[in-house]
């Protein structure tokens, strides 16, 4: 029998660990941590807009990391608030912490997706 390492089969390497061959392994971790060129998306149900501004206010250091934060225009409603909340903390008063889309019956998940 060969030592045959071909694509899908697990290889034991000379540091006793296995590892996947080359043409199975996808994008280094840390492009999907960096935080700061992505953008996240705030939406909640109708019922639990305010557990979302409490959520938003809980985690604000964390949701101000990333790039951009979007947001339907019901969850966004409350968006003047959540802005208010991040001109309170020191964010920039010129700039919005969250962009507001429609609302999700006008086609507001359909603009952020």
């Amino acid at each position: 029998m060969g030592n045959d390492t071909g694509a899908g089969k697990i290889s034991r390497r000379n540091s006793g660990r296995f590892s996947r061959p080359r043409a199975c392994r996808g994008p280094p971790l840390q492009q999907f941590q960096a935080l700061e060129s992505q953008v996240v998306t705030l939406i909640a149900h109708d019922t639990r807009k305010s557990e979302m501004m409490e959520f938003a206010a809980e985690h604000f250091d964390l949701l101000s990391r990333f790039a951009g934060r979007v947001a339907t225009g019901t969850t966004g409603t409350t968006g003047s608030q959540r802005n208010a909340l991040a001109w309170s903390k020191g964010w920039p008063a010129q700039q919005a912490w969250v962009t507001c889309y429609q609302s999700d019956p006008l086609g507001g998940d359909a603009q952020i997706a």
